[in-house]
């Protein structure tokens, strides 16, 4: 039997290997496209071609979810980025010295 603290004490890890998961990053994940698409019996009956179309449908609002996902964590890099680079340049007065060129 599995102690019940382990899967606390999982989470907890996580969050101490990643930062950016403790903070709140935005989280994509991909959504499976169904099995049911490439199985010739799915079109054998009328039914089962039906059930495979609405697991489809579920699938691409899904992968529509998760383009948006990927979409708002572009953004949030973007701006994360900007910000490190303000906070570095004001911290480090690069206005007051010369700029080097990234080899």
């Amino acid at each position: 039997m599995t102690p019940f603290y382990l899967p606390y004490a999982a989470l907890i890890l996580v969050l101490f290997m990643s930062p950016s998961l403790a903070l709140g990053a935005t989280l994509c994940s991909g959504p499976l496209k169904p099995s049911c698409v490439d199985m010739d019996f799915t079109y054998e009956s009328e039914s089962s071609t039906i059930r495979c179309e609405q697991d489809l449908n579920r699938f691409l609002d899904e992968a529509r979810k998760y383009v948006e996902c990927l979409h708002t964590l572009i953004d949030e890099t973007r701006e994360e980025i900007s910000t490190a680079k303000e906070e570095f340049d004001e911290k480090a007065g690069s206005n007051d010295r010369p700029q080097t060129s990234a080899k």
